[in-house]
């Protein structure tokens, strides 16, 4: 959950979302995670924004790969980012 990584709360996600011109509730965020509801395009980019990363983070593709990230490729992500 990249917004759990960011610091953020669903209710903090639906907030940025809102200041951004995208009116999503906590619900509907909430819904997108369980599946329950799809994500539309237009939507990532503002997901993207509102979270601080890349749309193909968000997608879970690897931009210089081109293939899914998997749990490795995050453990090793992070472990370089708490050495910055």
């Amino acid at each position: 959950k990249i917004y759990n990584r960011a610091g953020l709360s669903q209710e903090q996600l639906a907030v940025r979302l809102q200041l951004d011109g995208l009116g999503l509730t906590q619900k509907a965020i909430s819904r997108m995670e369980t599946g329950e509801r799809v994500v539309a395009d237009y939507e990532l980019v503002h997901l993207a924004r509102a979270l601080e990363v890349g749309v193909l983070e968000l997608l879970g593709l690897d931009h210089k790969k081109g293939r899914r990230q998997t749990q490795e490729d995050d453990d090793q992500r992070d472990s370089v980012q708490r050495w910055r």
